[in-house]
């Protein structure tokens, strides 16, 4: 909901005319309109939120016109704030604790990962890597209030870049093993990555058909570095 701040007045500020513009943009009566603008001119700031961004656009414009001073867009403490938080995230999102723990790679807190090592099948790593290390990339970015029609094309280029910090990190540990990572999905954007290894299923079927419908791309990752096997 876009929100304009009145935030002040310059020589030449007309009352009468702002008082009107407050009745007629955001619904007030004479009383608390004339009040409100009295208390503007004694120096106190005034707030107002809008349905759409061209109600707030006109009244911006208008009380600029009558040479009051503003701030468009005006964004709350809370709103400011919110990219920091998804800065943040992200951040911690890189640089993401990554170990091995008996021949399984795994992310994130070590004794949340220990937990669920105990209560995994032994004969499971794969499932267990998959379930641990996934990662929902739109959790990290909500704050930043992306385009809708844009947000996937920014999330897989997120999620590329992410891979390739990971990839890199990893080669101290990685070994002479490579690493299945599958990127996308039908609703939102993963992160996800297993151990490859010789004669066990990979965690998705690699069937080119069942990859479009899933909207994954796949890579094959190693020391030598990445490669889009799907």
């Amino acid at each position: 909901m876009p929100k304009v701040a009145l935030t002040g007045w310059l020589p030449g500020f007309q009352a009468v005319p702002a008082i009107k513009l407050l009745r007629r943009s955001c619904g007030l009566g004479l009383k608390p309109a004339k009040e409100m603008i009295e208390n503007l001119l004694d120096g106190e700031r005034l707030y107002f939120s809008f349905d759409t961004e061209q109600a707030a656009d006109e009244f911006a414009e208008a009380a600029l016109d009558l040479d009051a001073t503003i701030e468009y867009p005006y964004l709350d403490p809370a709103d400011r704030r919110a990219p920091e938080t998804a800065l943040r995230r992200l951040s911690e999102l890189f640089a993401m604790p990554l170990f091995e723990l008996n021949s399984t790679l795994l992310t994130g807190d070590l004794k949340e990962a220990e937990r669920h090592f105990s209560d995994w099948d032994p004969n499971d790593p794969i499932g267990l890597e998959a379930f641990v290390n996934h990662y929902h990339l739109e959790d990290y970015i909500r704050e930043l209030g992306l385009d809708p029609k844009k947000e996937r094309r920014e999330l897989n280029r997120l999620a590329d870049a992410l891979v390739l910090v990971w990839l890199e990190r990893l080669t101290g540990i990685l070994g002479e093993r490579t690493l299945l990572f599958y990127v996308g999905g039908e609703q939102d954007v993963i992160v996800r990555f297993h151990v490859e290894r010789p004669g066990s299923v990979p965690w998705m079927n690699l069937d080119p058909a069942f990859i479009k419908k899933a909207r994954m791309r796949i890579f094959r990752a190693s020391r030598s570095g990445l490669e889009r096997i799907a």
